[in-house]
């Protein structure tokens, strides 16, 4: 593909956010919410890690845009836009404004990644 890899940053601000979505259960004790919600992802990706190969995995892919901060592929909105002005800097992306909010409430601020 004519894409970038999404870095790491993107990738963990993008997990954050889907996590913020999901209602689990508790698993035992948990510090807090946050790794309860961690536990429950790790948990679910081992599960999907046994599934079979999906060889065209993303090739019917919708997106058109990438940004150029975060690595996260978006869809413009209006299919006949060219490519180069879907980039545009003055389109928002909504993982870079979760990224915000997300470093409010202390995660992805901390740690590695």
């Amino acid at each position: 593909t004519s894409w970038a890899p999404t870095p790491l940053m993107g990738r963990v601000v993008s997990l954050a956010l889907l996590l913020k979505r999901w209602v689990v259960e508790e698993m035992g004790p948990t510090c807090c919410p946050w790794h309860t919600a961690v536990t429950a992802a790790q948990e679910t990706l081992g599960i999907m890690q046994g599934y079979e190969c999906a060889t065209a995995f993303g090739s019917d892919s919708q997106y058109d845009r990438q940004c150029k901060k975060c690595g996260i592929l978006m869809e413009s909105g209006d299919p006949r836009r060219h490519r180069a002005l879907a980039m545009s800097v003055n389109m928002k992306c909504p993982t870079c404004e979760g990224m915000r909010r997300i470093n409010s409430q202390g995660v992805a601020a901390s740690g590695s990644a």
